[in-house]
């Protein structure tokens, strides 16, 4: 098994779940490749993520992409 995943069954289905924060870190990274570091960019990227303006650009300094 992986470090920081957990394996366990739904059903006769086995599922891996990753820490929330991993998750977060990902799509945080993809929105940021597809919508660049522009302010315009950066607004957009937020919105889709649901994330205010200011919870964006916190996450994206905290994963270095700032």
């Amino acid at each position: 098994m992986r470090e920081g995943f957990f394996v366990g069954f739904v059903g006769d289905h086995q599922v891996q779940l990753r820490p929330l924060k991993d998750v977060e870190a990902y799509y945080i990274e993809q929105a940021f490749s597809i919508y660049g570091n522009s302010a315009e960019g950066k607004e957009k990227a937020a919105a889709v993520l649901g994330l205010s303006r200011s919870t964006y650009y916190r996450r994206l300094a905290e994963l270095g992409l700032r």
